[in-house]
């Protein structure tokens, strides 16, 4: 008893089987011949290995529960395929067919090597704007099969063909849930693994894998390990040249999380792509309304009514309500000039919409629904009661709906969608204009999500707190709209701007900071500690730690700046006045002290006395400093040199190791002293240690031992 089919055995009285092509969970694909035409052919058998066996003579002992009801699965999958054997990113389906007691697929055979076996034998990787070239195909491809239901399931890049004609084309349809082969695990989103609905976020997920393989030369992390510890690098952290709006749309299909994907291939092609359909352009075949194969999506109760009117919303006119306009028409005319009035209302409809929401709503796919309005004939008056045609109305608008989602116009889908009058409609029309409205909203948040993404990642906080209140304002007028409003989650958007003043606060004080310090850019520290005290006033930080930060920054900045003025040769009495000028904003941090007496000697100023009188018991000069707030009479006592070694004193008390060797030496004669290695923290001064050392410093001064601020 053999596993596979005989070499040279002969299927449907025609295909003649040669060798086997490889095989996963699912079943076996052979090459063969069509002995009618001699034309090379592959053939999907449906084997899948864990409900049946092979018996001999080619026949399968199917009797495992879940056979039949998988094989059908299989047929209806492969019937869509060969209804659509025209995408150019899928290898096309020639023929469906039962025997053996089991199903078959004839596809064209490809002629070419998968791509995983080109990028392990080439050992090269795909620049961002090739992969793009080459996926494009398979994208549309796939939008059109996810909108007649079927979803991959299976995309690796095992299974994409990297033709002779240096294309690619998709194969390996006819996956079934959970059972994932070896080669396909790195590239399988975690719902594949769980028990949850299969979507076409699925195929997203799979395909920003492979991608993300043929631009690092790397697979991704398999998604079950991700959970427990997502180690996925960007490509940018792994050398790779790649625009951040492309590496944010990539990043974001390869989210472990299903919901936080883009719910539409069309739409990642046009995050990713940057593809905009438009009103000259002809789209990917439209897809009409879905019939789902793969697991339904969750089901949600019918929407309340709402009324319009209540919403300051004008709806564009129903189909009723033309029909009873043509009634009053006394010429043939009356009914195109009643469609051309929708037409406007409608155009009217979606301008002030993207007008409000400050986006492009006029997609190519819009643009086509106002077209197709347009393009109307007059009704007969006799037929405008026709249930028949009501639902062939009803029909045709729920295909334009299900074809925007799925070129990815969701702004397009909800303006219009809640723009409807719900009193004529059907609540069966209800049902499936609230999932079209829900699925609409999701996909609009994600790519508002994506596009804030960008922006941050880019720096363009702006644009992303920009972005943020325009999705606001859409909430807020979803608030008004009793059917919207149970599907628009504001708080998520609320959130997502908390999220973004964390990161931008961390942004500020990294990567911001260390661009205007590496440039001496006095402008854009001033707009980086201005920015901090705004967040410090609104409460995302506290007043604490706004000043913790504005110190940490001006210390890098200063620092950085006495080392560049040094470099170039700029004068000690110069550094010192800078010093002078800077100190109180570093929070008299001990390197810039240290600076100061280092330029002050160089200029052979303030030579001292190095007695040293009034140490304690204990070997402390200011025994309390850390413990409470000195005062002037509590310091008068200390001559030049021993003021300096108090201020120094206060750093010693937690390790510090200091640049003069004389100051650490001093120290060192006394127990207490522990110098460690470890670079000094600042921040482990207490507000008692920080009030004294601002008193000496500002003593100092007093006495003239050091200059003050703008001092000559």
């Amino acid at each position: 008893m053999g596993k596979y089919l005989e070499v040279s055995s002969i299927i449907k009285e025609k295909y003649q089987i040669n060798s086997v092509m490889g095989e996963n969970p699912s079943g076996i694909t052979y090459s063969g011949r069509n002995t009618l035409t001699g034309e090379k052919i592959a053939v999907r058998e449906f084997l899948p290995e864990t409900l049946c066996e092979r018996a001999g003579d080619n026949i399968l002992v199917a009797g495992k529960e879940g056979f039949q009801e998988r094989k059908e699965q299989f047929i209806k999958e492969s019937q869509i395929l060969k209804e659509n054997s025209g995408l150019k990113g899928i290898a096309a389906v020639l023929d469906v067919f039962e025997e053996n007691d089991t199903a078959y697929a004839v596809m064209e055979y490809v002629e070419g090597v998968s791509l995983e076996k080109y990028l392990s034998e080439s050992g090269k990787q795909f620049p961002v704007k090739r992969i793009k070239e080459l996926m494009v195909p398979v994208m549309d491809s796939l939008a059109i099969l996810h909108g007649k239901g079927l979803v991959h399931q299976n995309i690796s890049p095992d299974n994409l063909i990297f033709t002779n004609k240096g294309n690619l084309k998709l194969i390996g349809f006819g996956g079934i849930a959970g059972c994932i082969s070896d080669a396909g695990a790195m590239y399988a989103p975690i719902e594949l693994y769980q028990k949850q609905p299969i979507t076409p976020a699925a195929d997203v997920y799979a395909l920003c894998a492979a991608v993300y393989r043929c631009i690092t030369g790397a697979a991704p992390q398999e998604a079950c390990a991700r959970l427990k510890q997502d180690m996925l690098q960007p490509p940018s952290k792994l050398g790779i040249a790649i625009e951040t709006s492309e590496e944010a749309a990539l990043m974001m299909g390869l989210n472990i999380e299903p919901q936080k994907r883009f719910q539409a291939m069309a739409a990642f092609k046009r995050a990713f792509c940057r593809v905009t359909e438009t009103a000259g352009q002809q789209p990917v075949q439209q897809p009409p309304t879905p019939q789902p194969v793969q697991q339904p999506m969750q089901q949600h109760p019918a929407p309340q009514p709402y009324t319009a009117a209540s919403a300051g919303i004008v709806p564009p006119e129903t189909g009723k309500m033309k029909k009873e306009k043509k009634k009053d028409k006394k010429s043939g005319k009356g009914g195109t000039i009643a469609v051309a009035v929708i037409g406007v209302i409608l155009i009217a409809a979606l301008g002030t919409s993207a007008f409000i929401m400050g986006r492009n709503l006029l997609s190519g796919e819009t643009i086509k629904v106002v077209q197709d309005i347009q393009d109307i004939e007059d009704i007969p008056e006799e037929s405008a009661e026709n249930p028949a045609e009501s639902a062939l109305e009803e029909n045709e608008s729920a295909a334009s709906y299900e074809a925007m989602l799925n070129n990815g116009d969701y702004t397009g889908v909800i303006d219009a969608v809640t723009s409807l009058n719900m009193t004529s409609v059907s609540e069966e029309e209800k049902d499936k204009l609230c999932k079209t409205l829900e699925q609409a909203i999701a996909g609009q948040y994600s790519e508002f999500e994506s596009a804030v993404n960008a922006d941050m990642n880019a720096g363009d906080y702006e644009s992303a707190f920009a972005a943020v209140e325009e999705e606001l304002a859409l909430y807020d007028r979803f608030s008004v709209n009793d059917w919207a409003m149970q599907y628009a989650d504001r708080q998520k958007a609320a959130d997502k701007k908390a999220a973004m003043k964390t990161a931008h606060i961390d942004y500020l004080t990294g990567d911001k900071l260390l661009t205007a310090v590496s440039q001496g850019d006095e402008t854009a520290l001033e707009e980086i500690i201005s920015q901090l005290q705004e967040y410090a006033n609104d409460g995302t930080i506290t007043q604490e730690d706004f000043e913790d930060r504005k110190v940490s920054a001006y210390t890098s900045f200063v620092i950085e700046k006495i080392t560049a003025m040094n470099s170039s040769g700029t004068g000690a009495d110069e550094i010192l006045r800078y010093i002078d000028n800077n100190l109180a904003n570093t929070g008299n941090n001990c390197q810039v002290l240290e600076f100061w007496d280092y330029f002050n000697a160089v200029l052979g100023r303030n030579r001292m006395d190095a007695s040293i009188r009034h140490v304690s018991a204990n070997g402390y000069l200011l025994e309390d400093s850390n413990a409470v707030n000195l005062t002037n009479s509590d310091i008068s006592h200390l001559s030049q040199y021993e003021l300096k070694l108090a201020i120094y004193e206060i750093f010693a008390r937690h390790g510090r190791i200091f640049n003069d060797q004389a100051v650490n030496e001093y120290f060192s004669s006394y127990d207490w002293y522990h110098p460690s290695s470890v670079s000094f923290d600042e921040s482990t001064l207490n507000a008692y240690e920080k009030y004294n050392l601002n008193l000496l410093i500002q003593y100092e001064i007093s006495m003239g031992y050091r200059s003050g601020p703008d001092t000559p």
